[in-house]
């Protein structure tokens, strides 16, 4: 589990998950720089141990396509989960497959961005999600 260094003492609020370290690092970075502190995991099981260790994650934000693994199964891995499944998750999926998610914007009601992503986008959205509604819900 990677977590945000220069807000080591802010609770992470968001999960970015991609089985390329080097992708997590970056997104690290650039949320932690922004003022989301952020921990990162490469895998399916190690994202789900660090949503049971880190109970202030309420964002998971995937890449579809892991190793061997499909980002999108968080949903129904959490779902199974009886802690996780207790926990109000957003999730925001990225991937490179054009074909297979065209004309599809949502998981369940959840946004895929097709990459290349633009990282000002990824944060706007992360931010809206993660402001607190104005309406005290």
């Amino acid at each position: 589990m990677n977590q945000s260094s220069p807000h080591e003492d802010a609770a992470p609020v968001a999960l970015l998950l991609d089985d390329v370290e080097d992708i997590v690092a970056e997104l690290l970075t650039m949320f932690t720089l922004r003022g989301i502190p952020c921990a990162g995991a490469h895998s399916l099981r190690e994202a789900l141990a660090t949503l049971r260790a880190l109970p202030s994650i309420s964002l998971v934000i995937s890449d579809i396509r892991l190793r061997d693994e499909a980002g999108e199964d968080m949903i129904t891995l959490v779902k199974m989960d009886p802690d996780l499944r207790q926990r109000d998750f957003r999730f925001v999926f990225m991937t490179g497959d054009v074909m297979r998610f065209a004309g599809q914007d949502t998981i369940e009601n959840h946004p895929i961005l097709l990459k290349p992503v633009h990282p000002q986008r990824l944060l706007e959205l992360v931010k809206g999600i993660l402001a607190p509604s104005s309406d005290g819900q």
